[in-house]
């Protein structure tokens, strides 16, 4: 029962998609999948029909044609009022400026951005932006301009509105060809991905920084464009792995600002009656099954910092199953967020002993997708980021987070805080005693992205 009303409200999301982004007219389409499906739910439907009740073949052609008029003309009327409140209903396009990737031996300080940007571009950008080799910021989206005065070359951040676009992926020195696909490596050099295709960072306040992580992209056309367009960039996009168009998805939301995460599906507690898809990484597989899954996943899209972990409230308890998985992501440059969606993960302890980029949630911010509820985690995500001077919080793309998240975005340079890219809160040996303590706790699980009030395992 739980696959088929998830199937039968993946199909209305996708149908409701259908109508806004491509007019009534795709449903009649004789080419399309969709209206073959259509036609073929009628054909099942009229079996229901008893066989006293008038069928539509027994109505006059008339009254077909005005109840069809009708139908179409309330559908019409129903999607202007659906879409009547988005300020964004067209997708934006994909902007790419020239912008290629730094030289990791060039350092960019605040005194190059200064001399070398054009009036009021120093003020939007990011100052103190550093080497790929520094252990500060990460290095950016960079593009070269002569020094008059040294010769050496220079890079001006590339801007675009508001926010800093990044570079267009892959950087060829950061993958490799093979049967699954182009996989990331760390390159000859010594750059690795979690860094160059990073959300460049710097706050010379040094204020306390929380990072926000929207989990759930690419199922939902207009969520997904509703989250890259109404987000600043600061806030890192993750996106569902089985998600069509998926690098197209990655490359809007690099575009806008957004540094990006892929999921990795794993093994809940309660599988198979809740399972996370065909390629779900399971503790009963042996090592070279996962590591074949893993593969298979990764290889999906290029341009992404590292992976967080879709469900897998048992494969993240399995030290075993999971350090294979962990020790791959390491050896491919990536960073790994674990969402805390069991209380048992050893996700942080694993990757210190194989030396992986990490970082934790600290709250599930839309367990109860509410305003009040909403605004509550993240005055609580504000309170751990003055004690601790960092926190993280997961979200789900509901139309109420993303609304809720970008009007708080906006109060917190007036009370000392600064948003930051996840990438930028992740470091190796992050899972001290101190981030344990604010871990989610028990009645946080995190919801399930098809129910905005479960508070069940569904997305652990």
């Amino acid at each position: 029962m739980t696959n088929f009303l998830t199937t039968a409200q993946l199909r209305i999301i996708g149908l409701i998609d259908t109508l806004k982004h491509e007019g009534i007219g795709a449903l009649f389409s004789s080419q399309g999948s969709l209206a073959t499906r259509s036609r073929r739910g009628v054909g099942r439907l009229l079996q229901y029909i008893p066989s006293a009740a008038i069928r539509p073949a027994e109505l006059p052609p008339l009254v077909i044609a005005s109840l069809s008029f009708v139908i179409l003309m309330g559908g019409g009327i129903g999607l202007l009022a659906v879409t009547a409140d988005d300020p964004n209903p067209i997708p934006a396009p994909v902007v790419w400026m020239d912008i290629v990737f730094p030289d990791p031996s060039v350092h960019v300080g605040p005194e190059n951005l200064s001399a070398h940007t054009e009036p009021g571009i120093s003020e939007r950008a990011s100052p103190g932006v550093v080497s790929a080799h520094s252990s500060g910021a990460v290095p950016s989206a960079y593009n070269r301009a002569p020094d008059h005065q040294s010769g050496a070359p220079v890079f001006r951040p590339a801007i675009l509105g508001d926010e800093i676009a990044l570079p267009r992926a892959p950087d060829p020195a950061l993958i490799i060809e093979t049967k699954s696909g182009l996989l990331p490596v760390i390159a000859p050099d010594g750059r690795e991905a979690w860094r160059v295709y990073a959300r460049p960072f710097s706050d010379p306040f040094q204020r306390p920084r929380i990072s926000i992580l929207l989990g759930g992209l690419g199922m939902s056309q207009s969520a997904t464009l509703t989250a890259i367009q109404q987000l600043p960039g600061a806030v890192t996009l993750s996106f569902n792995p089985y998600a069509q168009k998926l690098q197209d998805w990655i490359d809007q939301s690099r575009a806008a600002g957004h540094e990006v995460m892929l999921e990795l599906p794993m093994e809940p507690m309660d599988y198979p009656d809740d399972d996370p898809g065909p390629h779900t990484l399971l503790t009963s597989m042996d090592a070279n099954a996962n590591l074949e899954q893993t593969e298979w996943l990764l290889g999906r899209v290029v341009g992404y910092v590292g992976v967080t972990n879709y469900m897998g409230s048992r494969f993240t308890a399995s030290a075993e199953a999971l350090r294979p998985v962990l020790q791959s992501l390491q050896n491919r440059g990536l960073m790994f967020l674990d969402t805390g969606t069991s209380s048992h993960s050893v996700a942080g302890q694993v990757a210190d002993e194989v030396g992986l980029v990490q970082a934790a949630n600290n709250r599930f911010i839309d367990t109860k997708a509410s305003r009040a509820a909403i605004d509550a985690r993240l005055a609580e995500l504000e309170r751990m980021a003055r004690a601790r001077g960092s926190a993280i919080g997961v979200a789900f793309p509901y139309p109420v987070s993303i609304e809720r998240i970008a009007a708080w975005a906006e109060t917190l340079e007036r009370r000392g805080l600064t948003l930051a890219p996840i990438s930028n809160l992740a470091a190796r040996g992050t899972m001290s005693a101190s981030v344990a303590e604010f871990r989610p706790s028990n009645d946080a699980a995190a919801p399930s992205p098809s129910s905005s009030h479960s508070t069940s395992d569904a997305h652990d």
